[in-house]
């Protein structure tokens, strides 16, 4: 998506797109949202985009993306580009100056789990400078297997590798030694207590039936 059919989207398409899913989204009794605004190449991309909002009426936080294309040659990797500084102050400093409005305004930034730490600390700081808030992915991967000083990632090719483009090591409290996945002990299983999950997944079907013949048997 980021870097096929993002790449093919003119400002005109994003503000049809917010326009349309907005509106959508009031129809079904949704009154506020937030949009991740990752493709915004230009400016004219980020204005038509906040456009669309403000035209449905909707309230709604837009916070400032960046656009993950593929990187031509001579080109960095989107996890060695900051937020643009002089665009998120025009857009501070211009239609967001105030926060009385429907749309509020913020970053999407990387975070460190997309991007290096140089980039994640130049997000951050630029937020607290404007006083706007950082929205980031902070986990839900698989750590690096690799050991990485300072947490902080020195080539691209780590950051493609892992889906984790830094790990930490952690100090493990027994040994003294350091790992960058720390163990964890699993809870007893109970099956007699069906678990929450998808209803139309292979592991719905699975607890239904055990749960069934649990009853059966009772």
């Amino acid at each position: 998506m980021h870097r096929g059919l993002a790449t093919l989207f003119r400002p005109e398409d994003l503000y049809i797109a917010n326009l349309m899913g907005a509106l959508n989204q009031i129809h079904c009794g949704t009154t506020t949202l937030v949009d991740w605004c990752h493709n915004n190449p230009t400016p004219e991309h980020t204005d038509a985009a906040i456009d669309g909002l403000a035209e449905s009426g909707i309230r709604a936080v837009f916070l400032h993306g960046s656009p993950k294309p593929n990187p031509k040659p001579g080109q960095k990797h989107f996890s060695e580009i900051p937020m643009p500084r002089a665009e998120i102050g025009r857009l501070r400093n211009g239609r967001f100056a105030g926060r009385d409005g429907l749309i509020t305004f913020g970053l999407a930034i990387l975070g460190p789990y997309y991007s290096i730490y140089e980039v994640t600390r130049h997000d951050v700081e630029l937020a607290r400078e404007f006083d706007i808030l950082a929205s980031m992915h902070v986990g839900g991967g698989v750590p690096n297997s690799r050991t990485v000083k300072s947490g902080n990632c020195s080539t691209r090719s780590r950051v493609r590798r892992s889906r984790t483009p830094c790990s930490v090591a952690v100090p493990m409290k027994s040994s003294g030694t350091s790992t960058s996945r720390p163990t964890r002990r699993r809870r007893p299983r109970n099956d007699s207590q069906p678990r929450m999950c998808w209803r139309g997944s292979p592991r719905a079907r699975t607890v239904r039936t055990s749960a069934s013949r649990l009853k059966a048997k009772s």
